[in-house]
């Protein structure tokens, strides 16, 4: 190992070629190391002696495809501050040409920005640039070195990227363009050069103090799984795996869920790891070595690569970021979604099932997955304990348990909840029907809401009615006129405060804040004119007091134990 203290010009004017291998991170500076790198830039230039000039490191190591005409360095570390000044240049080479600046009196010029510092004249390809980034984000960058409008780049946008060069765009029409090129160009860094068969790049990039944007556990494993392989063998690897399974984790504007992507690797260590408890955020990366080295005689790179793929598209599509063939399924992911991600080691694990082991049956994993969704709605409902920790614990257990025959696994293991483990217990048909009639139901809010669609959607009909933009009504309203009061009877406050909240008296509509506290024939009209299955008992009654209320609750109470049902074990 060779280390070199360096300007920036020193070290980028040649023919030269830095490539930031597959196995780095997407650039992710932001406007907090974009200011940090402006004021450093600022500082240089400010003719003070004991101004910070010392920009950080850049580590490097031959592709082995070096040639008398082109020097060619695979980054290991710097690559965000490479980019970033390529950004920067590119915005001041485009600030003078706009303003036609002419640099009398120096030699700075558009052309001397584009060969000394962003492109190689006589090269071609990917070598004419001086800086290739990671596929995300290399034709945004090479079409802003290359003056491309953004909106025409050959490949997916990278918002960060562009993002980058626009906010150096707006920091220019205030500086002077000569001293803000010295500055950079006077810019110091240390530069380390790696021999390839004798230093470690993993062990010296895992001992770096890197400044900026910490690495995430992914950036970690994905650097520690492909960083030692020949840039060939890398390349395959990304591209077959890894690439893909990213892609599971990337937002619309293509950047990289960090929070997604942990989350994926706590689930998969405890699924392989057989933890009982979810791995801290900044244990992951650690624990993921000590997994891969405890199975190294068993399971080769590419077999772990591949196990990796998959269990991240079991995860992606269970959190609503890979599409599910079937509806059904689909259907059943998204309700036990929307009552947490708290089961998805046990979701994971019943996925394998499934998809690899073929030990459980579609319509099996359907069932499995209504029975979890009924554990946590039931619970919810009744008011017991739903501590994230705790319930990840039991579903990782759950997970843990399952054998050759995973869907009587899961109704045994929900089952003795009920009998054998009381504060985490199932609830059983009798208690669950008795809270939906008598709870406060619309005081559970969100939940609230799920069961009356849940309940719409139950109804046989030929026409499907969409719920998701529709609002829980109160059929007895909040606020009583006359006309409520008299039809209420003599009681009609206690029957008011008693019935008001609760399923019996609840249902769902668009026109909410037009009903307000109509009359119930009034109502009526309008639950005719929109006539949802909830409504139909309503529609048919002449009064509405507390007698019929009861009566609706306990007919929506049975219809509930059907959708979410007790385990039936034999």
């Amino acid at each position: 190992m060779q280390a070199t203290d360096r300007t920036f010009r020193e070290i980028i004017n040649n023919s030269i070629e830095f490539i930031v291998p597959v196995f780095q991170r997407d650039y992710k500076w932001g406007p907090k190391e974009w200011q940090r790198l402006w004021g450093d830039v600022n500082r240089a230039g400010s003719g003070n002696p004991h101004a910070g000039h010392f920009l950080g490191s850049l580590v490097q190591i031959d592709t082995g495809n070096t040639t008398p005409a082109l020097s060619s360095w695979l980054v290991i570390d710097g690559q965000q501050r490479l980019a970033t000044l390529t950004l920067l240049l590119s915005a001041l080479r485009d600030h003078i040409e706009a303003a036609g600046w002419d640099g009398e009196g120096t030699d700075l010029t558009v052309e001397s920005l584009n060969d000394l510092f962003l492109r190689n004249r006589h090269a071609r390809g990917d070598a004419r640039y001086k800086l290739s980034l990671r596929r995300a984000d290399n034709a945004t960058l090479h079409a802003i070195v290359d003056g491309q409008d953004l909106g025409n780049i050959d490949g997916s946008l990278s918002e960060q990227v562009a993002d980058a060069y626009k906010y150096f765009v707006g920091q220019l029409p205030s500086c002077d363009p000569a001293a803000l090129y010295n500055s950079i160009a006077s810019l110091r860094i240390v530069e380390v050069t790696l021999k390839r068969d004798y230093d470690d790049p993993q062990f010296i990039f895992e001992s770096l103090n890197n400044t900026g944007v910490d690495l995430s556990p992914g950036d970690m494993v994905r650097n520690y799984l492909l960083m030692g392989l020949e840039e060939q063998e890398q390349t395959r690897l990304y591209t077959e795996y890894w690439r893909i399974i990213e892609g599971y984790f990337r937002d619309p504007g293509g950047q990289l869920n960090d929070d997604g992507f942990n989350s994926f690797l706590q689930n998969y260590l405890a699924l392989k790891r057989r933890e009982q408890r979810p791995i801290p955020e900044n244990l992951l990366y650690e624990e993921f070595k000590n997994y891969k080295e405890k199975i190294q005689g068993e399971t080769n790179l590419e077999q772990l690569l591949a196990d990796v793929r998959r269990f991240a598209g079991y995860f992606a599509a269970f959190r609503g970021r890979q599409l599910i063939p079937s509806q059904k399924l689909a259907d059943a992911m998204l309700y036990v979604r929307r009552r947490g991600t708290t089961p998805t080691t046990l979701v994971m694990r019943l996925w394998d099932c499934y998809d690899r082991q073929h030990t459980l049956t579609e319509e099996d994993f359907i069932q499995a997955l209504v029975l979890i969704e009924s554990y946590l709605l039931r619970r919810a409902v009744m008011g017991f304990q739903t501590r994230w920790s705790s319930y990840w614990s039991k579903f990782a257990d759950m997970a843990r348990n399952i054998d050759q025959s995973p869907i009587e696994t899961i109704k045994w293991s929900l089952r003795s909840q009920a009998e054998w483990y009381w504060p985490w217990r199932f609830p059983g048909d009798v208690e669950f029907a008795k809270a939906l009639r008598e709870r406060d139901i619309y005081e559970l809010g969100l939940i609230c809401n799920r069961i009356l669609e849940r309940l719409e959607e139950s109804f046989e009909s030929k026409e499907e009615v969409s719920t998701s933009k529709l609002q829980i009504e109160h059929i007895m309203p909040q606020t009583l006129n006359k006309e409520w009061r008299d039809m209420l009877g003599e009681d009609w406050e206690q029957v008011h405060s008693d019935w008001l909240h609760r399923l019996g008296n609840l249902t769902l509509t668009g026109y909410n804040p037009e009903m307000s506290n109509y009359s119930f024939t009034k109502k009526k009209s309008f639950y005719n004119e929109n006539p949802l299955r909830l409504t139909q008992f309503v529609r048919e009654q002449p009064v509405w007091t507390a007698v019929e209320m009861e009566k609706r609750g306990k007919q929506l109470a049975e219809r509930a134990l059907k959708i979410w049902p007790y385990p039936d074990v034999s």
